[in-house]
């Protein structure tokens, strides 16, 4: 009982991304998101990448008065439906669902495992606080440099900056790099100029399905958009034929629009992986001016 006390109430030495979980998952997504005037309202659902890359606000500034957006990016998650039918269930209808990632594969949600054999939801539930003693640590570590005072002040900062961006999340704990920004000449061992990475998008399986059943429910449209990559990472991708809606399904309408994924030089990245503001600025003018030309939104 002690334990789940202080677990409660010394909320923010808890890693951030359980943090913005719970932000998005117990607060965000049981708002009233919409006013219901506004002629497009857009969420983008996905990973981090899709938390650190798509800013809310630059995306409403190209269609002035006309666009409501929310960023749904979940840390380390990429299950998306849960959160989806939470802000659903909340009164708050999507006119179009923005999909960087694509559903999990029939084969990946066979494999999931029930609830009474899944030892990781299991302490979830029943122990909540199984690892305050490990965020502590390294939440006393972290304050070595600026005080406690100071590091619980800036998590908080950060995490009220969820509700406040509208889900978007600067990604600050992976960072090493000055400013938030990657060198110039930044790579990995991993990187392949070579590749050209595809989604599969299979029309099946229990996700698909229903995320189908939700989008003739509440009649909005899943488009699924290029995620963002280094320079260097992979090859440019094709963007021959991209404004070419590719149709995935026709009931409801899912569509894929543009190539698998645009990329950018790696300062427009705070660390390998996630966007810093100005690269989601970039990438989220470069998205809404791309969906304005292939006149998904107009």
């Amino acid at each position: 009982m002690a334990l789940d006390f202080a677990h409660q109430k010394l909320r923010y030495v808890q890693a951030g991304s359980d943090l913005v979980l719970e932000e998005k998952y117990d607060k965000l997504s049981k708002q009233a998101l919409f006013s219901g005037q506004e002629k497009y309202r857009v969420i983008a659902m996905g990973n981090s990448k899709t938390l650190s890359s798509f800013r809310p606000d630059v995306f409403d500034g190209a269609f002035p008065g006309d666009v409501r957006s929310y960023n749904f990016g979940l840390p380390g998650e990429s299950q998306f439906l849960p959160v989806l039918r939470s802000i659903l269930a909340s009164g708050n209808r999507p006119t179009h669902l923005l999909l960087q990632l694509p559903w999990a594969p029939p084969d990946a949600v066979a494999k999931a495992l029930p609830l009474l054999k899944d030892d990781n939801r299991i302490l979830m539930a029943l122990i909540p606080f199984r690892r305050f003693f490990r965020d502590l640590t390294l939440f006393v570590f972290q304050s070595l440099r600026t005080g406690v005072g100071a590091e619980w002040t800036r998590i908080k900062g950060e995490i009220e900056s969820v509700e406040k961006n509208r889900g978007w999340y600067f990604i600050s704990g992976q960072s090493r790099y000055p400013n938030g920004q990657l060198p110039a000449d930044f790579s990995l061992a991993s990187d392949n100029a070579q590749a050209k990475p595809v989604r599969s998008l299979a029309p099946a399986g229990d996700d698909y399905a229903g995320l189908l059943a939700l989008a003739k429910q509440y009649d909005f449209k899943v488009v699924l958009v290029p995620w963002s990559a280094r320079t260097g990472e992979y090859a440019p991708a094709d963007d021959s034929g991209s404004s070419a809606a590719k149709v995935v399904s026709q009931s409801p309408y899912v569509a894929e629009r543009g190539p698998n994924y645009w990329l950018y030089p790696p300062p427009s990245f705070s660390d390998p992986v996630h966007m810093n503001s100005g690269g989601a600025e970039a990438y989220t003018k470069r998205l809404a001016a791309f969906l304005k030309d292939v006149g998904e939104l107009k």
